[in-house]
C-alpha cells in the first residue's frame, strides 16, 4: 500500500511539474529567443521491470522525479526592421557581459545605451572579439556575416559561442 501511495505522490509531483513547464513555455511562446522547457520521464513499464528485477526494492523508490530538458531547436526569425535585433542561423549563443561575468543567450533584440554601446534590455553589453563594441553614429548595421559597422566604419564583429553540450547550460 505505501509502495502505491508513494508512486501516486510521485505522479502528482510530475504533473505539478509538466504544468508548471507548459504554463512557462506558454507565457513565453511568442518572446523572442524563448527556448521551450520539455518535462520527461522514462516510460513507468521500465520502473516496474527495474523493481520486478531487484525483488525486495520498493517500487517507489525506482521511480526518479520527473526531468525537464531545454529545447535547443531555433525557432521562427521574423524581420523586425530594427538594425540591432539579430538571429542567429543554427547554433551558438550572443555573449554577453554581466557583472558576474559572461553570459549567453539567443535573444537578439538589441539597442544603444547611453554611452554608446550596443546592450540587451538588462543593459548587458553586447560582446565581439575584442570586448564591447561602441557605437557614434544613429546608423549602426550588422552584416550577415557578423561585422558591426559604425556607419561605414566597422568596430567589430559578433562573439557567437557554440556548447557541444547546450543542454548542460543553466537558465
Amino acid at each position: 500500500m505505501a509502495d502505491a501511495i508513494a508512486i501516486a505522490a510521485r505522479s502528482m509531483a510530475d504533473d505539478i511539474a509538466r504544468l508548471a513547464a507548459i504554463s512557462h513555455n506558454l507565457a513565453n511562446a511568442a518572446t523572442p529567443g524563448f527556448k521551450a522547457d520539455i518535462a520527461v520521464s522514462r516510460p513507468f513499464a521500465e520502473f516496474i521491470q527495474a523493481a520486478m528485477a531487484g525483488g525486495t526494492a520498493s517500487l517507489a523508490t525506482t521511480l526518479p522525479e520527473l526531468q525537464t530538458w531545454t529545447n535547443h531547436r531555433a525557432g521562427p526569425m521574423q524581420y523586425t526592421g530594427h538594425a540591432l535585433d539579430l538571429a542567429i542561423e543554427g547554433d551558438g549563443f550572443f555573449e554577453l557581459e554581466d557583472e558576474s561575468g559572461p553570459v549567453y543567450t539567443r535573444q537578439g533584440a538589441f539597442q544603444l545605451d547611453g554611452n554608446g554601446r550596443i546592450v540587451d534590455a538588462a543593459g548587458r553589453a553586447l560582446l565581439g572579439g575584442g570586448g564591447e563594441m561602441r557605437i557614434d553614429s544613429a546608423a549602426p548595421r550588422i552584416d550577415a556575416s557578423g561585422r558591426v559597422f559604425d556607419g561605414e566604419k566597422p568596430v567589430g564583429s559578433l562573439r557567437i559561442v557554440r556548447f557541444e553540450q547546450p543542454q548542460a547550460l543553466v537558465k
